[in-house]
């Protein structure tokens, strides 16, 4: 099966044990953190470890299997992480080990540092395992308007937004697969609600499952709001059957296809437009009838919960008087008011419907937009400050990636004349020089690596150089006039 030869044979091995929950946890903790959001982040081991830290911290009945406690993998020409001398700080790093060798992230050498990048694959399940965590709420307006947004502009520039139907496509596919979801929980739902044990478990259920996480999220606009744009989708369904009789547009698109590489050749990019609109249109004519199955649901799901309220305390004989004592003080209200000329307006327990047809649910016209006036551009000012910072990163991210010319420099400076010409003897003693030295012994495992600048050539040796920062394998220096 493809699948498994882009995750790795062990991704799904964490969640086999007693610790499967922390370990689901961690997953979605470290993407919500750093792989899902709008910035980019290249976030570094340590801060990974302490995220993971604060999970373990916050949730600790999580850590329910008493799990060996494993060391970190040692990345190359590093030392192995110093074992943290408080639990918390284990079990992170153990964590972190965990889903280091499973494959749900990867470490990249970044200069002497390590970044955390996680795998396309693994992101594409954590991204998956999310969706299902925070639920199933969905936008009927949003997926409508983005559709009819798509094949509008696709009639206006076929050649320039052509690419926008098969995304269209594929919006409307997810969202029918998200309705799916919700009919398919409904049962669910009710199954849990009916079995509550008290009336308290009832609404909460019904709050939190039905409408919390199931029902989608613009459902009561779709009933009560004329301008909604669920309104339009018989006008995207009729907009894409006429697309697919238009022998011209489909041409366009076609080429604009096969131009941007997204079909071979032009009869395999027009069988492929006419999928998709065809797709479109029969998602479009059949939303209706999810809609009114979603809403008899609801329908039946509050008669009864309105029914169980109605008659939960019926078996109490106190409801009796205490009934019969409201109706009498409301009473010596009434005739208290009498004498001086007050009348009481008692509030009723029943609701005014609104009328489906009425003066009120006409649509507003629209305000005629007020022309554009013209006005002259104003050219930014670059700032100083921020054009100094930038050649201060720019600096720092040279000195963590060092050219040739840089490396051999730094062997200028180290290589002694009465000392062997080896890299266990090189001492670094900057910023700069750990980056150089990095570069070498990442240059040892590289074909046609071992020449430095056209004045060096480096060649593995036996030893390794040991030091309180580095441990990495030796190599002798050969000056290029020498060898």
């Amino acid at each position: 099966m493809s699948l498994f030869g882009h995750l790795d044979d062990t991704a799904f091995l964490i969640f086999s044990r007693g610790n499967r929950h922390l370990y689901a946890e961690a997953v979605l903790v470290v993407y919500r953190q750093f792989f899902s959001g709008s910035r980019i982040i290249v976030p570094l081991r340590d801060d990974v470890v302490e995220t993971l830290a604060r999970l373990v911290r916050q949730r600790p009945e999580l850590w329910q299997d008493p799990e060996e406690i494993e060391d970190v993998p040692v990345g190359r020409g590093r030392k192995p992480l110093p074992l943290p001398t408080d639990e918390i700080g284990r079990k992170a790093q153990h964590v972190y080990g965990r889903l280091l060798r499973c494959g749900w992230i990867e470490e990249e050498p970044h200069g002497f540092n390590a970044v955390v990048e996680m795998p396309s694959a693994a992101m594409a399940l954590a991204d998956q395992f999310d969706a299902i965590e925070r639920g199933l709420p969905q936008l009927f307006g949003g997926v409508v308007v983005d559709v009819k947004s798509s094949i509008e502009a696709i009639a206006l520039n076929p050649s320039a937004n052509a690419l926008g139907l098969p995304e269209a496509a594929a919006n409307a596919v997810r969202f029918t697969r998200r309705l799916r979801a919700i009919l398919s929980s409904l049962r669910a739902v009710q199954r849990a609600i009916m079995a509550s044990p008290d009336i308290k478990s009832r609404l909460d259920t019904f709050f939190e499952d039905f409408i919390g996480r199931i029902l989608i999220a613009d459902y009561k606009a779709t009933f009560s709001y004329a301008q909604h744009p669920l309104r339009f989708r018989a006008d995207v369904a009729r907009m894409a059957r006429a697309y697919a009789t238009n022998v011209a547009l489909v041409e366009d698109i076609a080429q604009a296809y096969v131009k941007n590489g997204v079909s071979p050749d032009v009869a395999s990019a027009r069988r492929e437009v006419f999928g998709q609109l065809d797709t479109i249109a029969e998602i479009f004519e059949g939303m209706t009838s999810f809609v009114s199955r979603i809403e008899d649901f609801r329908t039946r799901l509050e008669r009864r919960l309105r029914n169980t309220i109605r008659y939960m305390d019926r078996s109490d004989d106190s409801i009796t008087t205490r009934l019969a004592t409201t109706m009498r003080r409301v009473d010596g209200l009434r005739t208290r008011g009498e004498p001086h000329g007050l009348e009481l307006e008692i509030p009723t327990l029943l609701a005014v419907r609104p009328r489906l047809f009425s003066p009120d649910g006409f649509a507003e016209p629209r305000e005629s937009k007020a022309p554009i006036k013209p006005r002259p551009v104003q050219r930014g000012e670059a700032d100083p400050v921020e054009d100094f910072r930038d050649l201060l990163v720019e600096a720092f991210e040279g000195m963590l990636e060092p050219d040739e010319a840089t490396v051999a420099a730094f062997l200028d400076r180290s290589i002694a004349s009465d000392r062997p010409n080896e890299g266990r003897w090189l001492c670094p003693d900057d910023l700069a020089g750990f980056a150089a030295f990095d570069a070498l012994v990442e240059r040892l495992n590289e074909p046609g690596g071992g020449e430095i600048d056209g004045r060096y050539r480096i060649a593995p040796a036996e030893g390794r150089h040991a030091s309180a920062w580095i441990d990495a394998p030796n190599f002798t220096i050969t000056p290029a006039e020498e060898s």
